[in-house]
């Protein structure tokens, strides 16, 4: 009889379980849908759709932490929405359409690198046997005899989120088809570089060099550094400058006009450390390469043309 009992109890156990975790599941989800209706924050829907027209990259860019930052300082007026640097034409319009403004475009800014030596253009670069990565490498001494040029461990190409930069011959090469200008390789290269520029036209004019050494010291580092002769500055000093041994160039779009009218100072760089840049160009280290080959013919003609004065005489 008592087993029987026991048997009843035990069967009422087992069939009030689940009842019984049912109703506890039921008074939980009434907890949170009350807690939910009086602890929810209103959001702006204008902010939730400057947000839904973003890209949603999380670069950082902007100078924001993340795309939702970004969108709420757009919404309230804190920031423009031509700050998203990965932010194309027609989403730009969509944002200035939500918030009813017309939309500034301006030149996009992109990575550019100033150093245009591949390692076999490099004197004094032993063999490196440390941690791979530029950020170790740049705090030994004596790692090569230029202390401004491109390390070639990568660092900022681990940093692209659009693999936009590859390494060419211990190089630093921007895929500017890919680049959005989000400025995380000009972070991660502890040489410092690399910089945004406008880019104003395609391809545009760049300096391939960041060193400041003398130009005799810069020639004996390298074979295809900026070595200050001012010859692009007297041709174009309205563009080119020579500062703190260093050609510089101005990005300015009524003066700078296009890439093509500076063919001829370009042309000119005797270390051909001014180069182009641009969705269409590859691998701009192919001038350096090019202007060798143009020396060479030049050189093969004159030769020939000795020989063959030497034969009439």
């Amino acid at each position: 009889m008592s087993l029987l009992i026991l048997g009843m109890f035990a069967a009422d156990l087992i069939i009030s379980t689940p009842l019984i975790l049912l109703v506890i599941g039921l008074l939980f989800a009434i907890m949170l849908t009350i807690a939910h209706n009086r602890l929810k924050v209103e959001v702006d829907p204008c902010i939730l759709a400057v947000r839904d027209a973003l890209p949603g990259a999380n670069c950082g860019g902007c100078g924001f932490a993340s795309c939702d930052q970004f969108a709420e300082s757009v919404a309230t007026g804190k920031a423009q929405p031509s700050g998203c640097v990965v932010l194309g034409a027609e989403a730009l319009q969509t944002i200035a359409g939500i918030m009813g403004v017309e939309a500034s475009t301006g030149a996009p800014k992109r990575a550019v690198v100033h150093c245009g030596a591949k390692i076999h253009e490099r004197s004094g670069r032993p063999e490196y046997r440390g941690v791979r990565t530029c950020t170790e490498m740049n705090l030994i001494a004596g790692v090569q005899l230029c202390t401004h040029g491109c390390l070639g461990l990568g660092d900022c190409v681990d940093s692209c989120l659009f693999d936009a930069i590859e390494m060419v011959e211990g190089l630093a090469v921007v895929d500017y088809s890919a680049c959005t200008g989000c400025g995380n390789c000009v972070e991660a290269c502890p040489r410092g570089i690399i910089s945004l520029e406008p880019m104003i036209d395609d391809p545009l004019v760049v300096i391939t060099c960041s060193s400041k050494d003398s130009g005799k010291q810069t020639r004996a580092n390298c074979q295809v550094g900026c070595i200050a002769c001012g010859l692009c500055s007297k041709l174009e000093p309205e563009i080119f400058s020579v500062e703190a041994n260093l050609c510089g160039i101005q990005y300015v779009p009524k003066d700078y006009g296009k890439s093509s009218n500076h063919d001829a100072t370009v042309g000119k760089c005797p270390t051909v450390c001014l180069r182009y840049v641009g969705t269409n160009i590859s691998d701009p280290h192919g001038q350096v390469d090019s202007r060798k080959r143009e020396k060479a013919e030049k050189a093969a003609k004159a030769k020939l043309a000795a020989a063959a004065r030497a034969e009439t005489q």
